[in-house]
């Protein structure tokens, strides 16, 4: 059984954060920033906002970006916003292109550190609540190119569920410093977004901002010194295929009074070593999950949860076992049967109402080989947040950061979309594809994929500038 997280990677985002709290100096940026803004679920209307960025804010909203020295190297912020909502859990929604302007430094960088977050007025973090990070997406791409974030693969990731709880750290979840160790950029990343405002609705307006930050190193001008690159694969489990916004981030159907176990499989497309692992689920449904090294068939407990039931959520009665707790006992009862890393359910109350809160895993060191497999076993249902009959929309998303064999950068995933129905959903992964041409430095975007629709982002292009204060930010 894991017994410890790995630590080769340090969470330490409150110490990060003062590195680039005082980065004030704000330069205008000629970036076009795509903004939409909803009250309400946007998932319920596909891509089709009915009220935009209010029409108040159009004169101060827009991104702007300084850049200083630390310790640990040039450092580069931008803050995106004032953003001024009332609560009702709105949904911002946001996507950059050439986001902290890399593709003005004309030279490949490596990324040794990084923070995002929203930040007060005063310059402080704001955690959840009251301010929910829903995604926040930095993605590889080529120069002059805007990446959406449906393509999957990532440079830095953020979700609501990862913030530490009390006892762990709260806030350091923000921000993580690479030990040394760098994620190699040769041309631009690109950025998007969505935040919610989980106060109540018509509560007072409250002026925020979001900021990104890392510090970087020139890989132009390395002084004889080699670097130790870092690489990033995403294992996103089964995902509806449909045409609104709500698949477009491939969630699955779990029944919320019920416990349901989804097992899912798949390639892994680089050899390498594990450094730090994070999993992304939704704490109001999810229990416990385990990714193990290896295909269905090699445990103990294959025969009776392989195909037909492989990518399929199943009701955890159906396949014979009185609970989840049952069901993951007889799948960790034989020591063979060992997995690389689990997780379990994690949330924290805060008055009165219940938060996700980082589900943290624990992991055994690991070395894999390029095309190795990987299973996944996903346990949902009831936990402190409800046990309300319902049907929950999931996921169980492990990111793997890992020092590829070869020295490269890579940022890759897995990706099981499974056809639109009902609770039991069927799919399958296809090999890998190249996402675009080869680069004439050490990095690689690939993706294993099955079918999708095309995301498109219709977006509306807002260029503005921004003056604040010497230890304020304005929302004026």
């Amino acid at each position: 059984m894991p017994e410890t997280s790995l630590n080769t990677l340090q969470w330490n985002g409150n110490d990060l954060y003062a590195q680039f709290k005082w980065c004030l100096s704000h330069q205008r940026m000629v970036l076009p920033l795509y903004a939409r803004w909803y009250q309400g679920d946007l998932h319920y209307h596909n891509r089709n906002f009915t009220n935009l960025l209010h029409s108040d804010q159009h004169s101060t909203f827009g991104v702007y970006s300084c850049e200083s020295t630390t310790p640990l190297g040039t450092s580069r912020t931008q803050r995106l916003g004032p953003f001024v909502s009332t609560g009702g859990y709105d949904w911002w929604q946001l996507a950059l292109k050439n986001a902290l302007g890399l593709e003005e430094l004309k030279y490949p960088v490596g990324i040794l550190a990084h923070w995002t977050g929203p930040v007060d007025t005063l310059l402080s973090p704001i955690p959840l609540p009251p301010i929910h990070q829903h995604h926040v997406h930095v993605m590889p791409c080529t120069r002059g190119d805007f990446c959406s974030g449906f393509h999957g693969l990532r440079v830095i990731e953020h979700h609501g569920d990862w913030q530490f709880d009390s006892a762990g750290g709260g806030i350091n979840s923000f921000g993580q410093y690479y030990a040394g160790l760098a994620k190699f950029v040769p041309g631009s990343v690109s950025a998007d977004l969505e935040l919610n405002d989980v106060r109540p609705r018509r509560s007072g307006e409250m002026c925020w901002w979001y900021q990104i930050s890392i510090i970087l190193n020139s890989m132009a001008s390395t002084n004889g010194q080699s670097h130790v690159f870092l690489s990033l694969h995403r294992i996103h489990g089964p995902g509806q295929s449909c045409e609104s916004q709500f698949c477009d981030v491939f969630p699955f159907n779990v029944p919320s009074h019920q416990d349901s176990f989804t097992v899912y499989a798949g390639l892994l497309p680089v050899s390498g070593s594990l450094h730090d692992v994070v999993f992304h689920a939704h704490q109001v449904a999810f229990q416990h999950a385990l990714l193990f090294s290896g295909t269905p068939e090699t445990f103990s407990w294959g025969r009776a949860l392989s195909p037909p039931r492989t990518f399929e959520t199943v009701k955890t009665s159906e396949a014979g076992f009185d609970s989840n707790y049952a069901l993951r006992a007889f799948v960790l009862k034989s020591p063979a049967d060992r997995p690389v890393c689990m997780s379990k359910w994690n949330g924290e109350m805060v008055n009165n109402s219940w938060y996700d809160r980082a589900s943290v895993p624990s992991c055994v060191d690991w070395t894999f080989k390029a095309r190795s497999s990987f299973t996944a076993i996903a346990f949902n249902g009831p936990t402190k947040f409800s046990s309300i009959p319902g049907i929950t929309r999931q996921h169980a998303i492990w990111f793997l950061t890992y020092q590829a064999a070869d020295g490269a950068s890579h940022y890759t995933q897995s990706l099981c979309v499974t056809r639109r129905g009902s609770l039991l959903i069927s799919s399958s992964c296809i090999p890998e594809r190249q996402l675009s041409p080869p680069v004439p430095f050490p990095v690689s975007f690939l993706q294993s994929v099955g079918t999708f629709p095309v995301a498109i982002f219709c977006c509306i292009c807002l260029f503005f500038q921004h003056a604040c204060s010497s230890e304020r930010l304005s929302c004026m």
